[in-house]
């Protein structure tokens, strides 16, 4: 099912213009997702054949005929000459306009050439909401690109006019896309811009009324439900909210499939309602258009909203236009802003946006440069509740956006009560085996996501270190991640295939935490880590680096052991130390059980949330 940022951009021009869509009657469509037959009408009204194209590389699906459609299906495959098989050209032939679902930037060049290779003469692209209608040469020269020149090649060094050349070719090849395409040019400053004008036109929208003092509808919004501690945190205060009888509901931005539905039977079994943002039913899409043509100050806003966001922020905008929440709780940087700004053109009366680290500048991999900009922005609206968990985080994020910390609140991660019981012995067991520590063989724990801000490298080489002064020690490692290949790689470089266990995504952390005779995080940066709360609700000794909220958590000798950040020898040091003197392991486990007990229970954060909702 397609989403909302697929059809509402299209419905809503209608609605607003009283014209239909596009005229073709025959059209070659491609799409990164599928789409059923009702979506189709909407789209393409007069519709009464349609060529679904499928990457061979990606699973094939699309519509079959029906609602006075027909439907037929080509295979793209990039590694052959010509693309497409025989039969498909014939097929191909018998429509010269492709329907690319998607911007022209996000097309395949070699698709397009493939595709006019099979007679194809037009291709129509969606910006946005907007078609753009070219001729497909043209599409094609505007996909042409200009590699940057090294300053070295071969060896020797690149002669400066060359380099200055290739400069001025890229800048006019830039100019020549934008004319040919029609798209604007990426300048400095343009975040700043976008976020500029959305601000003036929201302006002209009237302003939300006061927050309630009841609060009775709620809905979250999170990138996903994999195993990460933000959405196991989400689905513990959702639950919570639901058992007190509040109606709860939880958005996602992806799809909750595979791993990205890691926690999704805790919810379901909870009773909270789930399924990702955006996807609904086309005529519920069809009368959240008519709704916002009604609204022209909220129709321009969201126009106002820049396309590097759009689509995001449609999809949860239909959810909050359909629920209409009286909070809406967002977790995690994307989708806090996303969600604060669909909330915003909503008119949602409170909106909190839950930091969970230290700021996004500080991971590459997930920083965007429109973050900054358009947290600045949503820190000068008094909707907005932003909310941390640590104070760690909160001077981090607040010096980076140049605000005063007390803008935040405090709304620590929490351990439920379930969380103080002890899984059944046997599946402790059974987790030991796994780990090759039967007997008294001491085993280590991390569970962690395989990503760089929890250098999983650190805890491999802690584990080797460890082991010259305990050879028989184990380890075993729970969590997946973009760094798997890289752990596996050195685990067997270092000859210690035999001592850690990769463990995978699991389900029973509790079980495996419960295992451990000492539990080890190596994180260079962490919010309120729930891999500590939990070692310690079950009683378990705990090392850990100095990261973020960690030394919030931990009382250095008292409740765990702290090391700075990246010292791998004073890590080795501390598991040695808790696995060479049971008696002060079970004295920091006492301790440490205690501390989670009276700061970090489910029952007080979820009452400071609910504070917040109505401040």
């Amino acid at each position: 099912m397609a989403t909302t940022a697929r059809l509402l951009p299209h419905l809503l021009v209608d609605a607003g213009s009283r014209r239909a869509g596009l005229p073709h009657r025959r059209l070659i469509i491609i799409s990164d997702e599928p789409l059923c037959a009702a979506e189709l009408r909407s789209l393409f009204p007069r519709l009464e054949s349609a060529v679904f194209v499928h990457d061979a590389e990606a699973a094939a699906s699309g519509p079959g005929s029906g609602e006075g459609l027909r439907i037929d299906h080509a295979i793209w495959c990039p590694q052959t000459p010509d693309g497409f098989d025989a039969q498909a050209q014939r097929v191909l032939r018998r429509s010269g306009v492709a329907a690319f679902l998607k911007p022209h930037v996000q097309c395949s060049g070699r698709m397009l050439r493939d595709l006019r290779r099979c007679g194809v003469r037009t291709a129509i692209f969606d910006e946005c909401g907007r078609w753009s209608q070219v001729g497909i040469t043209r599409a094609i020269a505007a996909k042409v690109r200009l590699d940057r020149f090294p300053r070295r090649m071969h060896g020797r060094a690149v002669p400066v006019l060359v380099r200055i050349g290739a400069a001025v070719d890229r800048s006019v090849l830039s100019v020549v896309r934008a004319v040919i395409m029609n798209e604007s040019l990426v300048r400095r400053g343009a975040d700043e811009e976008a976020v500029a004008r959305f601000h003036e036109a929201l302006s002209r929208i009237e302003e939300p009324q006061p927050p309630r003092r009841q609060v009775k509808r709620i809905l979250h919004y999170v990138s996903s439900l994999d195993s990460g501690g933000a959405e196991r945190q989400v689905v513990h205060v959702a639950k919570s909210q639901h058992q007190r009888g509040l109606e709860v509901c939880v958005r996602t931005q992806s799809a909750v499939s595979g791993p990205r539905a890691h926690y999704l039977p805790m919810l379901v079994e909870g009773g909270v309602t789930v399924r990702q943002a955006g996807a609904v039913e086309v005529g519920l899409l069809a009368s959240l258009a008519q709704r916002l043509a009604e609204s022209p100050g909220r129709a321009h806003s969201l126009r106002c909203v820049p396309p590097t966001i759009r689509a995001g922020v449609l999809d949860i905008l239909g959810e909050v236009m359909l629920e209409r929440p009286d909070v809406l709780h967002c977790w995690l940087d994307e989708p806090n802003i996303l969600g604060a700004v669909a909330g915003l053109l909503a008119g949602v009366r409170r909106i909190v946006i839950s930091t969970r680290n230290v700021n996004p500048s500080r991971f590459p991999h997930l920083y965007r440069t429109w973050m900054r900009p358009w947290y600045r922005f949503l820190a000068s609206r008094p909707e907005i509740v932003f909310a941390g968990n640590s104070r760690a985080g909160i001077i981090d994020y607040a010096a980076w956006l140049g605000i005063d910390p007390a803008r935040f609140m405090l709304l620590r991660n929490a351990a439920p009560s379930r969380a103080f019981a002890n899984p059944p012995l046997p599946a402790v067991k059974a987790i030991r085996r796994e780990a090759g520590a039967c007997g008294g063989v001491p085993l280590v724990v991390g569970v962690m996501r395989l990503s760089i801000e929890k250098r999983p490298d650190l805890f491999v080489e802690t584990i080797r270190r460890v082991r010259l002064v305990k050879p028989d020690c184990r380890a075993a490692i729970a969590g997946v991640g973009p760094l798997e290949g890289e752990v596996r790689r050195q685990i067997a470089s270092l000859r210690l295939d035999h001592a850690i266990t990769l463990l995978g995504q699991r389900r029973d952390v509790n079980a495996i935490l419960a295992a451990a005779d000492v539990v080890l995080l190596t994180s260079d940066h962490e919010g309120t880590p729930n891999v500590l709360l939990e070692a310690l609700a079950l009683g378990r000794a705990v090392v850990a680096t100095d990261a973020g909220g960690v030394g919030e958590v931990i009382e250095h000798d008292r409740t765990g052991l702290l090391a700075e950040c990246g010292d791998v020898g004073a890590l080795a040091a501390a598991v040695n130390r808790v696995l060479t003197d049971s008696s002060f392991a079970e004295q920091l486990a006492a301790a440490g059980r205690e501390i989670v007990r009276e700061r970090f229970s489910l029952d007080a954060v979820v009452d400071q949330t609910l504070a917040a909702y109505v401040i």
